[in-house]
């Protein structure tokens, strides 16, 4: 699940870069996984999210050598190894948030198959949930 969250704060961080870098005067319209993260953020969340994960901040990429390596290499390979980490991390981390945009996307569409009162009855059975793993008494909620 902890990729899930992860999942979702890069689709947040991608689209607020994607907002500043929109030049001055330009109107921009909402794609699909952009008003579904936009849904998600003020009403119901698509299947499987959390409020904490839209929010939470990235971390500060931070180098790792790869196993047996520390012993072997020098200064200058270490660097190299760290940039070379680098450069494919950010590209890793679009490549996630697009597939987290995508499954967002696809996520509201399948919410939209259901009619009203079974999207209540899901949200009644995602919030029992809920309660049952953070060991809170079942909130039933009013018809």
């Amino acid at each position: 699940m902890s990729w899930l969250k992860a999942a979702f704060a890069a689709v947040g961080l991608v689209l607020l870069c994607m907002a500043e870098v929109a030049p001055s005067g330009a109107q921009q319209t909402a794609g699909p996984a952009e008003m579904a993260l936009g849904a998600a953020a003020d009403g119901p969340l698509p299947l499987g999210a959390s409020r904490s994960a839209l929010s939470s901040p990235i971390k500060k990429f931070r180098g790792r050598l790869p196993a047996y390596f520390a012993k072997v290499v020098d200064d200058q390979q270490r660097r190299a190894i760290y940039e070379i980490q680098e450069v494919y991390h950010q590209r890793i981390e679009a490549l996630k948030a697009q597939l987290a945009a995508l499954t967002a996307e696809r996520d509201v569409k399948i919410e939209s198959v259901l009619s009203e009162p079974q999207r209540l009855e899901v949200e009644q059975m995602r919030a029992a949930a809920r309660a049952k793993r953070n060991g809170t008494a079942e909130i039933s909620a009013t018809n």
